[in-house]
Formats: structure tokens, sequence, C-alpha cells
């Protein structure tokens, strides 16, 4: 959850950055607000994810809900990379000197991930299940 709050406070850096910097012309950037679009939709994918395996978890306990953790975490791990590649990208086509380095330090913080975890055994946790299943289960 802390990296989909995270990704949207990158969003909002990256909008109020870019309206501060183009104010009405903003609606011309597209690239940018491209960019911005595509972070907001990995935050919400995030939360989403997240939020369905809490659910799971909840409802069937949580050694039933290991794969949805399992699935919501790898989905977070790849999403945040994707969003500070789109966000770094922004930052550099909107900024430069002291206003860009002070924007990819506070990307930096909020990409950070302390805990990382093991993308490889967890797909292939959610496959030996699939593979088990022989169909879709989730």
């Amino acid at each position: 959850m802390k990296l989909a709050q995270n990704a949207k406070k990158i969003a909002l850096m990256i909008l109020g950055t870019a309206a501060q910097k183009y104010m009405l012309e903003l609606q011309n950037q597209q690239e940018i607000l491209m960019n911005a679009a595509d972070i907001i939709v990995d935050a919400y994918q995030m939360e989403s994810a997240c939020l369905r395996a809490q659910k799971f978890a909840e409802k069937n306990g949580e050694e039933s809900a290991a794969r949805f953790v399992d699935m919501a975490s790898v989905f977070c791990n790849d999403a945040i990379q994707r969003v500070e590649m789109a966000a770094r990208n922004t930052i550099a086509s909107m900024s430069d000197g002291d206003e860009m380095r002070t924007l990819l330090v506070a990307l930096k913080r909020f990409t950070k991930n302390n805990s990382p975890i093991n993308t490889i055994a967890a797909r292939q946790r959610i496959a030996d299940t699939l593979i088990q299943a022989n169909k879709y289960v989730f």
C-alpha cells in the first residue's frame, strides 16, 4: 500500500510541477499529460490489487490469500518501476538544474522500496498454483 500511496504523491508532484511551469499551456503538453495519466493508472491499479488481496485475506484467511498477496506484490514491484521511469522522463523534460535535482531526489524517496520481494519465487508460486489446478483459479 505504501508504494501505491507514493505513486499518488509522484503523480501530484508531476502534475503540480507541470501546472506551475506551463499554466494554461499544459493542455498542449500531451507527452507530459500522457506520462502523468500512466502514473495515475498504475497508482490506481496498485491500490486496487492491494485492497483486493487484503479483502480476500480478511474473508478467507491469510494462508488462503497467499497467492493474491504474491500477485499484488509482484504487480506493485513492477508498477513502481514503471512509475519511476515515467516520472524521471517527465521531470527531465520539464525542468533542469537545481529544480530537476530536487524533483529527482523527491522521486527517489517516493520510489524507494524498503521491502523488496523475490519476484521470481512469487511468480513461480503463482504459476505452480495455476499449473496444479490446470485452469485459471483467480
